[in-house]
């Protein structure tokens, strides 16, 4: 399951800080109701400091799908 989550923590890390605002524009448009609220709040964030968490989100993603040392 770790896996999984790093995954998607790294796809969605890497895409947002690629896209930018646009990719939650996108989202924003083919989620469905109740979660179309969650990238509208992302669009009030400054683009750099949204880019930025994107990148702290994709390295995120990177360390959970490094093999665990235990």
């Amino acid at each position: 399951m770790r896996r999984i989550w790093g995954l998607v923590h790294l796809l969605d890390g890497m895409i947002s800080a690629t896209m930018g605002h646009e990719f939650m524009e996108l989202l924003r448009d083919v989620l469905p109701e109740p979660l179309d609220r969650i990238p509208a709040f992302f669009l009030h964030v400054p683009e750099p400091l949204f880019r930025l968490g994107a990148i702290l989100q994709a390295l995120i993603g990177w360390e959970l799908l490094r093999p665990s040392d235990s």
